[in-house]
């Protein structure tokens, strides 16, 4: 990687375009780029332009909000320096949730500044965004305004926060549960999941959390979370009944605990005394990989996944093991969302009917893969970050 990186702001004690709820206030990305040692200059940009480094001007996004024109907030004589060769990177690496809505406003919102010219790459989570935003130019009928790259940016950064971990190769220990089940952040997926498996009578026997408040409702209330089941036709009387009588299932923390520094904490004893996790990642449409998945991975965990279609396929080429020998993993092909989750719940529903000998033997034949999991995680995530900021500025580099 270059060491001729420079990241330009117009001011250099704030974040660019900072608009409340649009732009983050604190400039994220200078500290994970100290944090792995990646060499870097920060320029104001009242200064002249070198154009024999790799020059960038950062926008950490937060929402893009219809109506909202970020771009307005951006200096004249930086819309100069774009001419003359400085980028333009939106930054919003931690998410992976469908982003149509978004680049329309985008789009807008560049042509109104007469910035449609400019160089804008924009770094996300979804591994496919590629793919989505040619189906997206196509839909609309635009030509490219913005160059998209896919990162892995939780495989660096859970790994570096994390303060502790399953370092023990026996794990064939006894069994109290059959499996962990976390869900912060209430979403229709999470409220529908923990409701079936409450119907199913199989809830309350196993390590369970859907701690929402009015902290962490932020995305979905239950009324929000009732109404999209509805339109997917899953808004039954039980789970209407079992919102309206909801308390909080506090597993680990209450909501109000919640930060971006505790989703790394960890409770080795919710991994040692159950069989697998449910892993319900942020989005089902996208493949967009969280702390949620290496979580389990580093503390010699199977999983089943409540994500987007294709997300296993997507672990495999990455060199990690699934575990066929405990799931019929055919729901990670199914397209159909609500078809995929009800597979996810009638597998584990189908696990919790076998003895405990049968599933002690399943997991047991499995802890070979638990291990090459872990190790291969803990080998490649070590440099994680270093690689994904070597493939954004590599892109930066060939885009200018």
């Amino acid at each position: 990687m270059s060491g001729d990186i420079v990241l330009w702001y117009d001011d250099l004690e704030e974040n660019n375009c900072v608009i409340e709820n649009a732009v983050y206030l604190n400039r994220s990305i200078l500290k994970k780029l100290t944090h792995n040692n990646i060499k870097f200059s920060v320029r104001q940009t009242s200064e002249e332009l070198d154009n024999s480094k790799t020059n960038v001007y950062v926008i950490e996004l937060h929402n893009v909000h219809a109506g909202v024109d970020i771009f307005s907030k951006i200096p004249q004589h930086t819309k100069n320096l774009f001419k003359a060769g400085l980028s333009v990177m939106l930054y919003y690496p931690r998410e992976g949730h469908s982003l149509e809505e978004w680049f329309v406003n985008i789009h807008n919102n560049l042509q109104k500044n007469n910035l449609l010219d400019a160089n804008i790459l924009f770094v996300f989570g979804d591994y496919d965004i590629e793919v989505n935003y040619a189906l997206f130019l196509n839909k609309y009928k635009l030509d490219s305004f913005v160059t998209p790259i896919a990162i892995d940016y939780f495989a660096g950064d859970y790994f570096e926060n994390v303060s502790a971990y399953n370092t023990f190769d026996n794990v064939d220990a006894d069994k109290k549960y059959d499996f962990l089940f976390y869900n912060g952040k209430l979403r229709p997926h999470r409220l529908y999941a923990v409701a079936e498996l409450a119907r199913l009578r199989i809830l309350k026997r196993n390590l369970v959390s859907l701690t929402a408040t009015t902290h962490t409702s932020g995305l979905s209330s239950l009324d929000d979370c009732l109404r999209v089941l509805k339109q997917v036709g899953l808004k039954t009387k039980y789970i209407t009944n079992f919102a309206r009588s909801f308390k909080p299932i506090i597993l680990d923390m209450p909501s109000d605990k919640f930060s971006q520094d505790s989703i790394h904490n960890t409770e080795l004893w919710h991994y040692t005394d159950t069989f697998f996790s449910i892993i319900s990642e942020t989005t089902i449409d996208n493949r967009f990989i969280t702390e949620k998945i290496y979580k389990p991975m580093l503390n010699l965990h199977p999983f089943i996944i409540i994500g987007a279609p294709r997300i296993l396929e997507l672990l495999k080429e990455k060199g990690y093991y699934t575990f066929e020998e405990m799931f019929d993993e055919s729901y990670d092909t199914e397209l159909d969302p609500v078809v995929r989750i009800n597979k996810v719940i009638s597998n584990v529903n189908n696990f919790s009917k076998k003895t405990y000998k049968e599933k002690h033997k399943i997991y047991k034949s499995i802890i070979p893969k638990l291990l090459h999991n872990r190790n291969h995680y803990y080998s490649t995530a070590t440099t994680s970050s270093v690689n994904e900021f070597s493939k954004i500025f590599k892109t930066l580099e060939e885009s200018t």
